[in-house]
């Protein structure tokens, strides 16, 4: 049946229109955008200046690891002194992580660079427990690099001695539980795939800085 205007098509016709983001959406993405932009182009810096030192080939986990943990960063902490600090933290200890792998090595300006970005926001009451933590944390350390020689180096302790100030006592320790775990689990099934001994020396860093910065988002 026709309709009364004389055609059988209704006067306005409705196409379906295209899903878009309002305003409010892009705003609320943005910052996740340009922190993953900034992180990359950071974690290419640091690709860059590991190539020049070591002139080994580019490891795409230099960039992809400082886009990842910038974003959790920024979940966690949104824009706080906490997230710029956990992500000049993180390039540290990318850098001393490719320094052992390479060269079982780590230079001491690494841990130096720690301890300074401890001091990002922090204050003088604060000092006090940082400092504390790092003797706690360090005494055992040797003890073990004493007591069985050639499993626990210099620049493991150093590193983590640095660490502990910025952790702090129970994330520090923490730090210490998760990555030794990490390296016995990790380096006992490695070497048994490959059908190696497990007496081999290992770099332990990597694994210590899994811990590190699991324990500072805790």
């Amino acid at each position: 049946m026709l309709l009364q205007t004389g055609s059988i098509f209704p006067s306005h016709v409705y196409f379906p229109t295209q899903p878009y983001m309002s305003q409010s959406m892009i705003l609320a993405f943005l910052p996740y955008v340009l922190v993953s932009i900034a992180a990359a182009f950071s974690g290419w810096m640091l690709t860059a200046f590991i190539k020049s030192k070591y002139g080994k080939k580019e490891n795409p986990l230099n960039i992809i690891l400082p886009v990842l943990v910038s974003l959790f960063l920024l979940l966690r902490f949104g824009f706080e002194m906490k997230m710029i600090q956990g992500f000049i933290f993180c390039l540290l200890l990318l850098v001393a992580s490719n320094s052992d792998i390479r060269t079982r090595m780590v230079d001491d300006y690494i841990p130096i660079m720690v301890v300074i970005t401890a001091l990002i926001g922090t204050t003088i009451s604060d000092l006090p427990m940082m400092l504390l933590s790092t003797v706690l944390i360090t005494i055992p350390q040797h003890a073990i690099a004493v007591l069985k020689p050639n499993t626990y180096g210099g620049a493991d302790i150093k590193l983590m001695a640095a660490s502990a100030f910025l952790l702090e006592l129970h994330k520090g320790l923490a730090a210490i539980v998760i990555g030794l775990s990490l390296a016995v689990i990790c380096t006992v099934t490695i070497r048994k795939m490959q059908k190696k001994s497990i007496q081999e020396s290992f770099a332990l860093i990597p694994y210590l800085a899994i811990g590190c910065m699991t324990s500072f988002f805790l």
